[in-house]
C-alpha cells in the first residue's frame, strides 16, 4: 500500500491532526467537508479530493479573519504530483507550492480565500488562490480561483527567461522564446 505522507496539519486555533494515507483521502465521499490543512511532504502522489473541500478558519467577507488564516495546501521541494478534484476555501492561501517540480494541478476551485481589494498592489505577500515559486513543468488544467487577492500578479514570470506576455490593460506577446 502507498502511504500518502499528506498531514492534515492544524490550523491555529485546531490540536494536532493525524497524518492520512492515499487510501484514506481517496476514501472520501464526493463533497466531505474537511476542517483542516494539507502539507504534502512526499513525492510521487496522486491526491484526489473527489470533490471535498478543505475549510480553513478565515471568514468569507472578513479579509482580517482571511489574512491570517494559513495556507489550504502546501508542499515544499516535492516532485510529481497530481493534485486533482479539491476545494479549497477560507485560507489566506488556497494552495502553496515552493521549488516543486512535474505537477499536475486539475479541477482544483480555490475560490474564496484572501480578498481585500482595498489593499494596493505591493502592499502584502504573495496570497489568495494559487501561490507558486520557483516551480517548473507544471500543468494547470482547468482550475479557478474567484474572489482572490491578485496583488503584485506575476502569472508570466520567470526567474531565468524575460516576461513572455504582460497583463495589465495591454497585453504583449514576446515571440523570442516561444
Amino acid at each position: 500500500m502507498l502511504v500518502l505522507s499528506v498531514a492534515v496539519a492544524p490550523l491555529c486555533f485546531l490540536a494536532p491532526a493525524e497524518e492520512i494515507s492515499l487510501d484514506r483521502l481517496a476514501a472520501l465521499e464526493p463533497g466531505a467537508l474537511i476542517h483542516g490543512r494539507l502539507v504534502v511532504r512526499d513525492s510521487n502522489v496522486v491526491i484526489d479530493g473527489r470533490g471535498a473541500t478543505l475549510i480553513g478558519p478565515g471568514e468569507e467577507r472578513n479579509p482580517d479573519s482571511l489574512a491570517e488564516a494559513g495556507i489550504g495546501i502546501e508542499a515544499e521541494g516535492v516532485s510529481n504530483v497530481v493534485l486533482r478534484n479539491l476545494k479549497v476555501k477560507g485560507f489566506a492561501t488556497g494552495l502553496q507550492a515552493v521549488g516543486c517540480e512535474s505537477w499536475v494541478i486539475e479541477g482544483c476551485d480555490f475560490s474564496d480565500n484572501y480578498h481585500n481589494p482595498q489593499f494596493g498592489w505591493g502592499e502584502m505577500p504573495d496570497r489568495g488562490g494559487i501561490v507558486l515559486v520557483q516551480c517548473r513543468d507544471l500543468v494547470l488544467r482547468g482550475n479557478r480561483a474567484t474572489k482572490v487577492h491578485a496583488d503584485a500578479y506575476r502569472g508570466f514570470a520567470s526567474p531565468n527567461l524575460a516576461p513572455l506576455a504582460t497583463a495589465g490593460t495591454v497585453v504583449s506577446l514576446s515571440l523570442i522564446h516561444i
